[in-house]
């Protein structure tokens, strides 16, 4: 698994084609140990299907298209990698994934001007640099409750790299998977279509050995 890891890690975005849930599973805690979150069962395992829930947090889990970011951005350390396992997906369903490569964004930046931009909470007093660190990654949210901020010239441009960077990847279909670097690629999905669109996702914080020191189907209890 130390190739997967090295994949994961040099390209940002790999996927797991026509893969059986148990070894998906297995492949992402591989990479490291559940990331806690609240709508995750014990396992670290989210399902997730448009049941209606709406709120904050919530929704990933209505019909609505999500913008591209970083998963749980606004924590002070998002999880290393994202896993996703497509349970139920077909051109029918919708929710195709969307990515955007912010070390294709932040291309040509100075270190100084990335500095200089944050995401700021709109109803609140939060703000986070969108630098994990110098050379250690990227967070990014834009939306109507975290929003871009700093000098207008360079959200400007920033924004403008992102909506040229956006891929969607409306080919992948039920039993294929993918994991992200989350410090490198933000993500999101077009809206849902039909309520039978179901996924299961994964957080994960990086180790160099699995939750339980092997490779384990459902992860370990938190």
């Amino acid at each position: 698994m130390d190739d997967l890891r090295k994949q994961v890690s040099l390209d940002g975005l790999v996927v797991l084609p026509q893969i059986g849930e148990a070894e998906f599973l297995r492949t992402a805690w591989s990479l490291g140990r559940p990331h806690p979150h609240p709508d995750a069962e014990a396992s670290g395992r989210t399902v997730i299907r448009p049941d209606g829930r709406a709120g904050v947090p919530g929704l990933g889990f209505t019909f609505s298209g999500l913008t591209p970011h970083t998963d749980r951005s606004r924590h002070p350390h998002p999880p290393r990698f994202l896993g996703i396992h497509l349970v139920r997906q077909d051109a029918a369903t919708g929710g195709f994934p969307r990515f955007v490569d912010l070390n294709l964004v932040t291309a040509n930046f100075e270190d100084q001007d990335l500095d200089r931009l944050w995401l700021k909470e709109l109803d609140g007093p939060g703000t986070l640099p969108i630098q994990l660190g110098h050379g250690s990654g990227f967070r990014y949210r834009d939306d109507d409750v975290w929003a871009l901020d700093g000098p207008a010239n360079l959200v400007g441009e920033f924004r403008r790299r992102v909506d040229l960077a956006v891929q969607t990847v409306d080919w992948l279909r039920s039993g294929d998977a993918y994991l992200v670097d989350n410090h490198r690629y933000a993500h999101g999905r077009t809206p849902i279509a039909s309520p039978d669109r179901i996924a299961v996702r994964v957080l994960i914080d990086a180790s160099h050995t699995g939750p339980t020191g092997t490779a384990s189907a459902s992860g370990p209890a938190s």
